[in-house]
């Protein structure tokens, strides 16, 4: 692991981005997830600044069409449907949840269904763009088949994260950011890397057996969390995404490492501004109230605190911003051979 400081990462991104073609916008909307998602999320979910490298491989095959706009195929006061134009999946995302966040504003609510995407990295980026506006956010999007159908043997079903933030009067929202399955393929490459075994929870063949070897996991079917529930929500989470705007569902989403085809992802943007119910001060009493009911309940033996959604990454984002972020070894030496091959300076790592 080499630990470097965000704020370097951040200049190497935004240079990158530029000299791969991206517009001024496009690098800089990118570049603020995957320095969010870097400070705030485990570096095993490779949802930070470590994606250029496929986002490179990406551009240049033409999986990505940069310069796309948003097109809007159909709109009301309180919704819209968009067409992302297969750029960017974080480009398209940003501009849907503003969308939806001006929308809330005007009406109370803002909804904004977006289809032909990308990636579109950390959930929670775009819940929270609503959050610190003082407004709920919620953030959905179909991926990828990894997972199988509830008794299934071959993968069918994304792992479809989505994300609710809610914002509080003193302190950082309240924020959920999952995924559908228990443990994704980067958490079993993390756990090979360690050389630790996985539980047996989190994943099977196509026969229906345990893997525990993290070794032989690349082909095992990552398992939902919840049983059945997990699978029940993932599929919701398709039909909310895929099914509602028109755009591909199932099988015909592509993985983002299939870097010349166009993944076809949708998402699924809303803003609900507290104004149009309860009021803003309502809700952040109920968190306070809330908060302080679950923070100081009796606790199980070894158990030092009660957390909240969010409470670890907000630490996390912390750490990293007083002492630098983590990357593993080979994850840099990818980001310095691209850094090479485009003739851009690439950081230095924090002396340990």
């Amino acid at each position: 692991m080499m630990r470097f400081r965000l704020e370097d990462l951040r200049s190497f991104s935004v240079t990158t981005l530029l000299a791969l073609g991206a517009s001024a916008e496009e690098s800089q909307m990118l570049t603020d997830c995957l320095i969010d998602a870097q400070g705030r999320t485990a570096y095993h979910q490779h949802q930070g600044v470590a994606r250029l490298a496929t986002y490179a491989r990406r551009f240049r095959a033409g999986g990505i069409t940069l310069g796309a706009p948003l097109k809007v195929l159909r709109q009301t006061s309180s919704t819209a449907l968009v067409d992302g134009g297969n750029n960017i999946g974080q480009v398209v995302s940003v501009r849907s949840m503003r969308m939806a966040i001006d929308k809330a504003r005007h009406e109370g609510t803002g909804i904004v269904s977006a289809r032909h995407s990308n990636h579109f990295g950390a959930a929670s980026y775009y819940s929270l763009m609503a959050a610190y506006e003082g407004l709920v956010g919620l953030a959905f999007s179909i991926a990828g088949p990894e997972m199988p159908a509830w008794g299934g043997a071959v993968p069918l079903v994304g792992t479809n994260p989505w994300s609710v933030a809610v914002p509080r009067r003193s302190g950082k929202p309240i924020v959920l950011d999952l995924m559908n399955s228990v443990a994704d393929k980067g958490l079993f490459q993390h756990m090979a890397t360690l050389g630790q075994p996985l539980p047996s929870t989190w994943a099977v063949d196509p026969q229906g057996r345990t893997v525990t070897d993290p070794t032989a996991a690349a082909d095992a079917l990552p398992l939902p969390i919840g049983g059945y529930k997990g699978y029940g929500i993932a599929v919701m989470v398709a039909l909310l995404t895929g099914g509602l705007s028109g755009g591909r569902i199932g099988s015909a989403v592509t993985s983002p490492y299939q870097v010349d085809k166009a993944q076809g992802t949708s998402h699924l943007f809303v803003a609900l501004d507290p104004q149009a119910f309860g009021g803003l001060g309502v809700l952040q009493d109920g968190a306070a109230t809330l908060e302080d009911e679950l923070r100081s309940s009796p606790r199980l033996p070894g158990v030092d605190a009660i957390l909240l959604p969010g409470d670890p990454e907000w630490a996390r984002l912390e750490d990293a911003r007083a002492n630098g972020t983590e990357i593993p070894d080979e994850r840099v030496d990818q980001l310095r051979g691209l850094a090479a091959e485009i003739g851009v300076p690439f950081p230095e790592p924090l002396a340990t």
